[in-house]
C-alpha cells in the first residue's frame, strides 16, 4: 500500500507500507532532480559511445572495413538510445550513474527494487515522454501527478525516489552519566506513559539544537507536576527531566545492542546471495526490526526514526525483491519469447493488429493509386528534393559492395526499430500518435511506389524490397497494434482503474514490441546482405515468396504448442 503524505512539501513523501504493516517513507524526486540526473545521463552516455564509436571506426578503418565501422557505430547508437536506461534500471535496482550523482533511484510503488518487467516498460514509452521536445509531455505529466511518475513510471508501477541517506545514530541521544547519589534519587518500577515518554525524548533530542536556555525554561513549567507525581526531589529541573527520562529507558524497551539491527546491516552490507540459514537470518531481523520500529514511533522524534526506516526499507527491498537474474539460460529464454510468447500474444490482439493494417495499408493504395495519375499529389507528399534523389536511386537495380551493405544494414536497425518504438509510444496519446504514424508511412511509402511505376521505375523498386518487405512491412503494423493497444487501454479501462488496466496490459505491450523490434532486425539484415546483390529476378521472386510463407507460418503457428520451461 502507498499514498502521499497529506500537506507534504513540493519534493513529497511517498509511505510504503510493508505486508508487516509497518510504514516507512520515501521522499519523491520533483522534475529538478531528474532533469539534472537526465543531463548528466545524457553526457555520460554521450561520451561512452563517441569512445566506442571512435575505436570501432579506427579498427575498422585500418583493417579496411570502413563500411562496417559506421555500420557497427550506428547499432551503437541505437543500442545506447534504447538500452541505456532498460539495462541499468534493471540490474542496478533503478540507479544509472545521473541518477547515483544526484542521490536518486527508481523503485517500485510498493517499495521494493524494479526488475526487468518494469525497466522495460517504464522506458518503452519514454518518446511519448519525450514530446513534442525536451521532455515537455513527461514535465508536465509528472508535475500534475501527486508522486511526480511520468507516463513511463505509470505503465510500469515505478517513482522516482531520493536515495536515504542514514546521517543520525539509530538511538536516542544519550543522556549524561548518573552518578550513585543520583540513581537513589529515582524511584524503581516507575510507570511512566507513552505520550509522555515521547515528550521526553522530543526535549532532550531539541536540547543540542534549541540550546541550554530553551531546555531549562521547558523544564522549569513543567516541573512541579512531575516532581509531585513522580518524587523525583533533585533541585535542578532540568536534571530531574533526564532522571525522568533515565528511568523510562531502562524500564521500557530493549537497548540496540540486544536488537539483531547490527546483524541486519551487516547481511544487507554485505550483499550477494544468501543460503537458507542466512535468508531465514535475514527475514527474523527484518520482523524484529519492524515490530520495534512501530513501538518505538510513538516514542521517538522523527529524527531518531529515520536511520531504522532506512533500514527497514533496505530489508524489505531484499527480501521482496523482483529478480534480476534470469531464470532461463539468455538464449533459451529469448527463444520461448519469440517462438512462443510474441506470436501467441499477437493472435490474442489480432483485432488491434487488423486496425493498424488498415490504417497502413489503405493509405498506401490511395497514395499509390493517386501518385499513378496527379503530380501535384506527388509533390504535396514527397518533397521535390527528395523526389528527385527517389528517381535517381531507382533509375537503375541498387548495387552496393560489402562495406556498404553493412553500413545499411546497421543504419536500417538504428531507424527502422526506432521508428517502430516511437510509434508505440506515441499510442499512449489515445491511439492517435500510432495511427499518424501508420497513416503517414503507408501514404509515403505507396506514393513512392506509385510515382516509381508511373516514370518506369517501379520493377526495380519490387526488385530490391520483394526480400525484405515481409518482415519489415509486417513489423511496423505489429507495432502498430502494439500501440492501438496501449492507446485503447487509456482511453477504455474496463471495469478497472486506468493505471490497474495499463500495468495488466503492460507485459503484452512488451512482448509485442519485442517481437516487432526482433522482426525488423531480421529486415534490416536482409536489406542490408540480400536486399542490393546483382541476382537474377527469379531468385529474387522465389526468395521473397518465401519470406511471406516463413513470416505468415511464423505469426500463425508458433506458440500453440504447451510451454515447457
Amino acid at each position: 500500500m502507498t499514498g502521499v503524505e497529506p500537506n507534504g512539501p513540493l519534493d513529497t513523501r511517498l509511505l510504503v507500507e510493508t505486508p508487516e504493516h509497518v510504514i516507512f517513507p520515501y521522499r519523491v524526486a520533483g522534475p529538478g532532480p531528474r532533469a539534472m540526473a537526465w543531463l548528466l545521463d545524457a553526457a555520460f552516455r554521450a561520451g561512452i559511445l563517441l569512445f566506442l564509436a571512435v575505436v570501432v571506426m579506427i579498427v575498422s578503418g585500418t583493417a579496411g572495413l570502413g563500411g562496417i565501422g559506421a555500420g557497427l557505430s550506428l547499432v551503437l547508437w541505437f543500442l545506447f538510445d534504447w538500452g541505456w536506461y532498460t539495462v541499468l534500471d534493471a540490474t542496478t535496482e533503478g540507479r544509472s550513474p545521473g541518477r547515483a550523482v544526484m542521490g536518486l533511484r527508481v523503485i517500485r510503488e510498493d517499495g521494493g527494487p524494479i526488475g526487468w518487467k518494469e525497466a522495460i516498460l517504464r522506458n518503452l514509452v519514454r518518446p511519448a515522454d519525450a514530446m513534442p521536445l525536451g521532455y515537455v509531455v513527461g514535465v508536465v505529466v509528472s508535475t500534475l501527478d501527486p508522486k511526480f511518475r511520468r507516463l513511463g513510471d505509470l505503465l510500469a508501477g515505478t517513482v522516482v525516489v531520493h536515495v536515504q541517506e542514514a546521517v543520525v545514530p539509530p538511538v536516542p541521544r544519550p543522556l549524561p552519566a548518573l552518578d550513585e547519589r543520583e540513581r537513589l534519587l529515582v524511584p524503581p518500577r516507575l510507570r511512566i506513559g507513552v505520550p509522555l515518554r515521547a515528550a521526553l525524548e522530543r526535549w532532550h533530542s531539541a536540547r543540542e539544537r534549541l540550546g541550554p536556555a530553551w531546555a531549562a525554561v521547558v523544564a522549569g513549567r513543567v516541573i512541579e507536576g512531575i516532581r509531585s507525581q513522580f518524587r523525583i526531589i533533585h533541585r535542578d529541573p532540568v536534571r530531574s527531566l533526564e532522571l525522568l527520562l533515565f528511568a523510562a529507558r531502562e524500564s521500557q524497551g530493549p537497548r540496540e545492542d540486544a536488537l539483531p539491527w547490527k546483524d541486519l546491516r551487516r547481511q544487507l552490507q554485505e550483499g550477494g546471495r544468501m543460503d537458507a540459514t542466512q535468508l531465514q537470518r535475514l527475514v527474523w531481523g527484518y520482523r524484529s526490526l519492524c515490530a520495534d520500529l512501530g513501538r518505538r514511533r510513538a516514542i521517538l522524534a522523527q529524527e531518531h526514526l529515520a536511520p531504522l526506516e532506512d533500514l527497514c526499507a533496505k530489508a524489505h527491498a531484499r527480501i521482496y525483491r523482483t529478480p534480476t537474474r534470469l531464470t532461463l539460460p539468455p538464449l533459451r529464454l529469448v527463444a520461448r519469447i519469440l517462438l512462443h510468447e510474441f506470436p501467441a500474444e499477437l493472435r490474442r490482439n489480432q483485432a488491434f493488429f487488423l486496425a493498424a493494417a488498415s490504417l497502413f495499408v489503405l493509405p498506401g493504395l490511395l497514395g499509390f493509386f493517386m501518385a499513378l495519375g496527379d503530380s501535384s499529389f506527388v509533390d504535396a507528399v514527397i518533397p521535390g528534393g527528395m523526389r528527385g534523389h527517389i528517381e535517381k536511386s531507382y533509375s537503375e537495380a541498387p548495387s552496393r559492395d560489402a562495406g556498404e551493405n553493412a553500413m545499411m544494414a546497421g543504419f536500417y536497425v538504428w531507424n527502422n526499430v526506432g521508428i517502430a518504438l516511437r510509434s508505440i509510444g506515441a499510442g499512449f496519446f489515445a491511439c492517435l500518435g500510432t495511427a499518424l504514424v501508420l497513416i503517414y508511412n503507408g501514404l509515403v511509402i505507396g506514393t513512392v511506389f506509385g510515382f516509381l511505376s508511373s516514370v518506369g521505375y517501379g520493377g526495380n523498386l519490387l526488385r530490391f524490397t520483394s526480400g525484405h518487405s515481409a518482415w519489415e512491412l509486417t513489423a511496423l503494423v505489429i507495432a502498430g497494434a502494439a500501440g492501438l493497444k496501449l492507446g485503447w487501454v487509456v482511453m477504455v479501462p474496463g471495469s478497472m482503474s486506468r493505471l490497474a488496466a495499463l500495468r495488466q496490459a503492460g507485459p503484452a505491450i512488451g512482448r509485442l514490441a519485442g517481437g516487432a523490434a526482433a522482426m525488423l532486425v531480421v529486415a534490416a539484415s536482409i536489406e542490408g546482405f540480400w536486399s542490393a546483390q546483382e541476382l537474377p529476378d527469379w531468385l529474387r521472386a522465389a526468395f521473397g515468396v518465401v519470406q511471406i510463407f516463413l513470416v505468415g507460418g511464423y505469426l500463425s503457428g508458433a506458440g500453440r504448442g504447451a510451454l515447457t520451461q
